[in-house]
């Protein structure tokens, strides 16, 4: 339907809709606010992009339409046919041939050839469709082609970091070789990696030795009096620790001290056994030999008192000694009936772990016994058999 404005007398083609509404708007009594023009313009405006509108929506369905019906008869003719590329027509050449030459072969079998011809025939870059691989091969171009040109620009813009602690001269150096290898090259290139790290790996060893040289110099600008004083230093620390744990501990000097006091194990320990040897073989057998010995001896020194006084002066230092080791934290073993049950007891132990292991060593012996004379007679078995089998 087509609708006369004001403005113009071409006629502009709207739909049905918006001629009804143009119409209700033209045939209403009360007129528009100052002229009717600008009614006239609005209705031109929503007609044209209407219709732009309805043009594109008609095109896109035509493209697509069009692209399928495209791309279906693309998919029709080989690739190899439609590309420019040699790389990919020499790579299919040279699997026909190769196809080919299998096929020839005499050596191969009927089931072989087909499983060949099978592998070709599903091969993924054979299944891929035409327009698919020219899609590929049309990114490839320009990602190379953008390479190309952008990789001149870029590599004017790359510059390497700053290194902390590398000297001018290095750096500079450094840079001159980068620079060099870029201006030939792509930036991205292996090569031109390959180059900025070794140029980089130079540069870090040139520092390190500059830094040894440097520390060297400082060690040498260094007062002889305290070298020397560092060096006694040393050789007296390494023959401390040559002579180890058994050296002769130096006596503190008690000048302003007075009369000195104990008062326990914690301010001021006893001599103890050793860690490393306690719990060892022999240990408990040892112990009670000797607690049997001072048993022995106290009754010896009590005998030899001729007075009650020295006798009662005795007895004090021996419960003394008694309540220091407790104090201590030691056992106090002074009764003699129990230390002779104790080594009784241990001994009697001792003898029946002595008869464990010799029952033990003979079952080991009878079974190693027993295992030989079973082998012996299976192997007289064997030859038993074998002579029945030959006679």
């Amino acid at each position: 339907m087509a609708v006369k404005t004001p403005t113009s007398d071409a006629p502009v083609r709207v739909k049905r809709e918006d001629s009804e509404t143009f119409r209700q708007e033209n045939t209403s009594d009360v007129p528009c606010s100052e002229t009717r023009e600008p009614c006239g313009g609005v209705a031109e405006a929503v007609g044209t992009s209407q219709h732009q509108a309805a043009r594109r929506d008609c095109i896109r369905q035509l493209a697509v339409h069009f692209s399928g019906a495209f791309d279906s008869l693309l998919s029709l003719v080989p690739f190899s046919a439609v590309s420019n590329s040699t790389e990919d027509t020499e790579r299919e050449a040279d699997e026909h041939d190769g196809d080919k030459g299998k096929g020839a072969d005499p050596v191969q079998s009927r089931s072989q050839q087909k499983w060949h011809l099978r592998q070709k025939r599903y091969h993924p870059r054979v299944l891929v469709a035409t327009p698919l691989r020219l899609q590929e091969q049309v990114a490839s171009e320009e990602s190379r082609s953008r390479k190309r040109h952008g990789g001149s620009a870029n590599a004017k813009q790359r510059q390497p970091p700053k290194q902390r602690g590398v000297s001018q001269t290095s750096v500079g150096s450094a840079k001159t070789e980068v620079g060099d290898a870029a201006t030939g090259g792509l930036a991205d290139s292996r090569a031109e990696l390959q180059r900025r790290l070794h140029a980089k790996l130079e540069a870090l060893r040139r520092v390190k030795k500059d830094n040894k040289r440097e520390r060297g110099k400082q060690r040498k600008k260094k007062d002889p009096k305290e070298r020397a004083g560092l060096k006694n230093r040393a050789d007296d620390g390494q023959a401390r620790g040559d002579r180890g744990r058994n050296a002769p501990q130096k006596k503190q000097s008690q000048e302003a001290s007075g009369d000195s006091f104990e008062y326990g194990a914690v301010t001021c320990p006893r001599e103890r056994v050793e860690v490393r040897q306690a719990n060892r073989a022999g240990t408990k057998k040892r112990k009670l030999q000797q607690a049997m010995r001072e048993i022995e001896s106290n009754r010896e020194s009590l005998q030899k008192c001729q007075s009650s006084e020295e006798r009662q002066r005795v007895e004090l230092q021996q419960s003394m000694a008694k309540v220091m080791k407790k104090l201590d934290g030691e056992k106090v073993m002074d009764d003699m009936q129990r230390l002779k049950k104790k080594q009784k007891f241990l001994e009697k132990k001792k003898e029946k772990a002595a008869e464990k292991w010799q029952s033990r060593l003979s079952e080991a012996k009878e079974k190693k016994r027993m295992a030989l004379e079973a082998k012996k007679q299976q192997k007289e078995e064997r030859l038993r058999a074998r002579e029945k089998r030959n006679g």
